[in-house]
């Protein structure tokens, strides 16, 4: 059973708003969609990126940009049938992307990234407590472009705590796949 709490609604507001100020900010936004599971937890994801600064400095034939990233996602514990298993996050984060051309003709690119999370409950079922609604999040993702697929494939690694800034501090630790598509491109 699903519920809306103000802490729900909340996230859903803040994440809308967010998404909003994101796409609104350049013509060119990247959307996508990611699953992961780690420590007994899963997680599907939204995400909306924009190029924030383009043509860092980097050696040819590789570039580099830094973008800003929005996520929202759903996290649920689908090994434990208890109540409040499940969870919203939403996060925003500064991202460094280097990308270098293949052999195939596509982009391969390597990704890191570390922001701030707000989780909608501070615990999943009070098996997993992360000790605040307030967590600090890192990642590194790996991938490729190509034409023939639209978009990026992705292997992302995440992990998300408080810092040790509260206790407990039962972070989660992310292994997911994620797929990105570029609107506004040519």
């Amino acid at each position: 059973m699903v519920t809306t709490g103000r802490g729900t609604v909340r996230v859903r507001l803040a994440a809308t708003g967010l998404l909003a100020l994101v796409s609104g900010s350049s013509p060119a936004l990247d959307l996508s969609f990611g699953l992961g599971e780690g420590n007994r937890v899963r997680s599907a994801g939204l995400g909306a990126s924009v190029t924030v600064l383009d043509g860092l400095p980097c050696p040819q034939p590789c570039t580099a940009s830094l973008e800003a990233n929005v996520r929202v996602a759903r996290w649920w514990m689908p090994y434990e049938d208890i109540p409040g298993n499940a969870l919203w996050d939403t996060a925003v984060s500064p991202v460094l992307r280097i990308s270098a051309p293949s052999a195939s003709g596509g982009r391969l690119f390597l990704a890191v990234g570390f922001g701030l999370h707000y989780l909608s409950r501070d615990s999943l079922g009070g098996v997993r407590r992360f000790g605040t609604h307030l967590q600090f999040g890192e990642f590194l993702e790996a991938g490729f472009a190509s034409e023939s697929l639209r978009g990026d494939v992705l292997f992302r690694l995440e992990h998300v705590s408080n810092g040790a800034t509260a206790t407990p501090n039962n972070g989660v630790t992310f292994i997911g796949i994620e797929y990105r598509t570029s609107l506004g491109r040519p």
